[in-house]
């Protein structure tokens, strides 16, 4: 009889642990939109820290997207830090701009990372500080959802002609229109 009891608890402890941990996962997966700073029937504020060398040029692709993006509010900030900033010398890659989610210790729920990679052998731009602002803007405007589009010569940072020192440094309206469609229904 003691045998079963041990047994029913026992049983009793997993299906406890199985259901809290898909709970837990469930609930990392619906705010793994950086867990922003919802406002009801408002903006959406996003804490940006930049640690970037080339401070100047991200924290220019960041005001651009501040002031064009009717929904989003950067906030400049080392605390509570939603989306971090870098750039560096990364050796030879595929890629001059890359964003991507640090998820420590196999957590779900990670820090996006807007980089930028400044190695000379890589021809990244070094030499053009729109070209390196561009690649700014379309890593930080990955981090909140954005994909590619193509406007041509001169449109957006998001184009797939971001490299093009017109105005591809810059969002757009369409890339207003982008964060509206994806993140206006999710204001509660």
């Amino acid at each position: 009889m003691r045998r079963r009891w041990r047994l029913l608890l026992g049983l009793l402890t997993l299906v406890t642990l199985v259901l809290g941990n898909l709970y837990v996962y469930r609930d990392n997966r619906a705010s793994a939109h950086f867990g922003a700073h919802w406002h009801t029937n408002g903006p959406i504020y996003l804490n940006v820290a930049n640690y970037a060398s080339r401070w100047s040029l991200a924290n220019a692709a960041i005001d651009d997207q501040y002031n064009n993006i009717g929904l989003l509010h950067w906030v400049k900030t080392t605390s509570n830090v939603d989306v971090f900033v870098f750039d560096g010398d990364y050796g030879i890659q595929n890629w001059c701009g890359a964003a991507f989610v640090d998820a420590p210790n196999g957590h779900i729920q990670g820090q996006p990372q807007a980089k930028y990679n400044g190695d000379p052998q890589m021809n990244c731009g070094q030499t053009d500080p729109y070209f390196v602002q561009g690649i700014f803007c379309q890593e930080l405007a990955h981090t909140w959802g954005q994909g590619h589009h193509n406007e041509g010569t001169n449109g957006t940072c998001m184009s797939l002609n971001y490299y093009d020192t017109g105005t591809n440094y810059l969002v757009s309206d369409h890339d207003n229109a982008d964060f509206t469609a994806i993140y206006s229904n999710h204001i509660p």
